[in-house]
């Protein structure tokens, strides 16, 4: 069902969520002067947390909410046109067959008529399983996404993370697990009309005990990088990177700034192959857990740790980011 909201002002940004909490928490105001949406309504209880625009006109962001406080999660989209914006709020009716759950963690376009949203779901109540759903310019359609059959066996899959070259060759990343709970990547790929999926081998030397993928980008269809964390050998929680080059994915595992005890990664942008930034968090010597990001120059990634706004701010983190050029990126 869709609904619409009106006499709305021009938005730099969206809101992607807000969380209730006893502990308190404030947002960085990294873009300067941000206009909010007013009374930006839902179905009931909902969180948004990706969101992607072909251009001004044509703004998706995406989440998932529930009709009261403890029913069944479905997924949401909300569509900006410019004045206005309106949500679609989907149905178990509108999910795969037997499923009765659904959550979108994020969201990529090709253009206007080939919009992606993947996340997880499931039979029940709980999700357990890749979803991913594209919209066609008209409606949102969902598609079987499967579980890899390699290097183990999965049972369970999530996607947080997608981006692609064109409306047929759009790459999901995320995370799934064994029967013994073992995490492993997970890679799934749209060619067009269907989509696979490749299970990735963990780091080695030392041997990793599981890894997790949150975000992916590229400068073309042979330089994709995603990142993401896991946890090495020694018990450490560590940033990683995956390549694909065009014939398959390798691991590149990040070294912590000294005194660091662990550190993950959320968002990757890249003005080109050669200015890439990956952000997130960790915890650094004094045990409190600050931003971190890293940057590739086309050979090497090093480590930055960016500051916080001010000295009465006592922690941070950087959750995504996204750029116009080499010289105007933003991390929030």
């Amino acid at each position: 069902m869709k609904h619409s909201f009106k006499n709305l002002f021009m938005v730099v940004m969206i809101l992607v969520s807000l969380i209730g909490s006893s502990i308190q928490t404030t947002p960085v105001n990294a873009l300067g002067s941000l206009t909010k949406v007013p009374n930006l309504s839902s179905p009931g209880v909902a969180k948004l947390s990706g969101v992607w625009s072909a251009d001004a006109n044509n703004v998706f962001s995406v989440g998932y909410g529930s009709t009261s406080m403890g029913a069944a999660k479905l997924p949401i989209v909300y569509r900006g046109s410019g004045t206005n914006w309106t949500y679609t709020n989907f149905s178990t009716s509108d999910l795969p067959a037997t499923w009765g759950n659904g959550e979108f963690y994020a969201v990529w376009g090709a253009n206007t008529s080939n919009v992606f949203a993947v996340g997880t779901g499931g039979p029940g109540t709980n999700p357990t399983l890749p979803m991913a759903f594209r919209w066609n310019g008209t409606n949102w359609t969902s598609y079987y996404v499967p579980l890899p059959t390699t290097p183990v066996t999965f049972e369970v899959g999530f996607l947080y993370g997608v981006w692609g070259t064109s409306a047929s060759n759009v790459y999901a990343v995320g995370s799934g697990n064994d029967a013994a709970g073992t995490n492993y990547p997970i890679v799934s790929h749209w060619n067009g009309s269907s989509w696979s999926s490749i299970g990735l081998a963990l780091p080695t030397n030392p041997d990793w005990h599981d890894a997790y993928l949150r975000a992916i980008w590229g400068s073309s269809a042979t330089d994709i990088w995603a990142a993401g964390n896991g946890e090495n050998s020694g018990g450490d929680i560590v940033p990683v990177l995956y390549h694909y080059n065009g014939t398959g994915w390798s691991p590149a595992t990040r070294s912590l700034p000294p005194g660091w005890s662990n550190g993950y990664l959320y968002g990757i942008w890249g003005s080109s192959g050669n200015d890439i930034y990956a952000v997130g968090s960790g915890t650094n010597a004094s045990d409190v857990t600050v931003p971190l990001g890293y940057r590739y120059n086309g050979s090497t990634w090093t480590s930055y740790t960016p500051s916080l706004p001010s000295t009465s701010w006592e922690s941070g983190e950087l959750m995504s980011v996204w750029g116009v050029d080499a010289n105007n990126i933003y991390a929030v």
